[in-house]
């Protein structure tokens, strides 16, 4: 009885298996030589994940439902291909919820959908409407040192847990038959109770809302977005912290021998007696396509407005991509970052795990190089 048990056990289970349409196994490993040299601090070289794509490992499937319906999951894993370790995720999209460093965790994407005609809804971890932007219309993709994240997210200043991705998230995202129009909506949950004391930190700490909105046709691509995240302090606090508020659009257009691109966000954050911080940013970058190779140039530029006084950052990148095939390429990257007045923002690899390179004295500048392989599968 126990075998028969088993065995209709192991044909059941694939049966299931077969009603799978598709599963697939994918990932890229992405790693670079690093150097960078500040003002007023030594050079730094280190070996760094996912400076030109970010490295990860994933799987994803669906499911045909049947009636134009579909069911749909999707897990993602960052790595960090010079040690081989798992990246950090977040279980309430607050400081107190880091958790998972080292170990293998889908801080990625962890989500399943289901989608019709109506479009999407998805339930899971993801990356938040308002962080496309910085990723779509970078020249650089959102990655390595050349990157304008460094100054449109203004790091160690404006940065919040939610700048890229959230947990505990139900998404909706229209349908892809609209006329070159898409959109997407976001909710998010720190996941507190509802009956916090007062003057702790409130039920919403943590909760996130954004959404996305763009028209992409064969040469033009344009989207707004915009996000906030909620972090409830005492009224009493000091802490430049508090809700965290993006706006940012971007555009791009693709004239065959060279693509255009450009970027401008807002963001504001404040709370209790600390004050209120804000920056207005810009970046504009061009990609220019020669047989096997990509060139890439940008500039990027930000004007804060924080308790220290009002500072300001430059940022000139240029860097070059060989495709030795279409999973295989060389890159390198040069960046120079020109802090103003107090200043003291950094190259930073977004995707390498936000670590952070030696920083810089107030206005002091930072250049840096880099040189890596990527390949995906």
């Amino acid at each position: 009885m126990k075998k028969l048990l088993l065995g209709s056990i192991a044909v059941l289970g694939s049966g299931l298996s077969l009603a799978q349409s598709s599963v697939t196994v994918f990932g890229v490993l992405d790693t670079a030589l690093e150097i960078t040299k500040a003002d007023g601090a030594p050079s730094l070289t280190r070996i760094q994940s996912g400076a030109n794509i970010p490295s990860r490992i994933g799987f994803k499937g669906s499911e045909d439902l049947g009636g134009g319906l579909s069911a749909a999951f999707w897990l993602e894993a960052g790595v960090f291909v010079d040690t081989g370790a798992g990246q950090l995720t977040n279980s309430n999209n607050t400081p107190a919820g880091s958790t998972g460093a080292g170990g293998l965790t889908f801080n990625r994407r962890s989500t399943v959908s289901l989608l019709g005609r109506f479009g999407e809804v998805r339930v899971g971890r993801d990356v938040v409407p308002s962080s496309l932007n910085y990723v779509v219309f970078d020249a650089f993709g959102g990655n390595g040192i050349g990157n304008s994240s460094a100054l449109m997210l203004s790091n160690g200043v404006f940065s919040s847990v939610t700048a890229l991705r959230a947990s505990n998230t139900v998404g909706y995202f229209l349908p892809s038959d609209l006329g070159g129009w898409y959109g997407q909506a976001m909710v998010a949950l720190g996941e507190n109770a509802s009956n916090v004391a007062p003057g702790a930190t409130g039920k919403h700490d943590g909760d996130f809302y954004g959404a996305r909105v763009g028209y992409r046709n064969a040469k033009l691509d344009v989207a707004l977005a915009a996000g906030r995240t909620r972090y409830e302090l005492p009224p009493t606090s000091t802490a430049v912290a508090g809700n965290s508020d993006r706006l940012n659009l971007g555009a791009s257009y693709d004239f065959g021998m060279m693509r255009l691109l450009g970027l401008a966000s807002t963001e504001r954050r404040a709370r209790g007696t600390g004050g209120e911080g804000s920056n207005v940013s810009f970046s504009v970058g061009a990609v220019i396509p020669r047989g096997a190779s990509d060139f890439k140039l940008q500039y990027a530029q930000v004007k804060q407005n924080v308790i220290a006084g009002s500072n300001d950052a430059r940022q000139y990148s240029a860097g070059w991509v060989y495709n030795l095939s279409k999973r295989t390429a060389l890159y390198t990257t040069l960046s120079l970052l020109d802090n103003r007045g107090n200043s003291k923002l950094y190259v930073l690899n977004t995707t390498g795990g936000l670590s952070t390179p030696a920083t810089t004295i107030p206005g002091g500048n930072i250049r840096g190089f880099d040189f890596g392989i990527r390949h995906s599968f």
